[in-house]
């Protein structure tokens, strides 16, 4: 999505690049906080919770 950036977890150069752009540009930082609260405010927990129930039982189940 577009409430973040993106790099490979093992890539230290992109991951370095990155934060450096978030703490030294406040224009970015401010974009992206604002994103992500929008993004978050569509997870509601009594939406996600039986979500996540279900995959918990599930996964359980699944073990011997």
């Amino acid at each position: 999505g577009d409430a973040g950036i993106s790099v490979s977890a093992t890539d230290e150069t992109a991951i370095i690049a990155a934060a450096s752009a978030i703490l030294t540009d406040p224009q970015l930082r401010q974009s992206l906080i604002g994103r992500g609260i929008e993004r978050a405010s569509r997870f509601r927990a009594s939406d996600v919770a039986p979500k996540m129930e279900q995959i918990y039982t599930k996964a359980a189940a699944g073990r011997t």
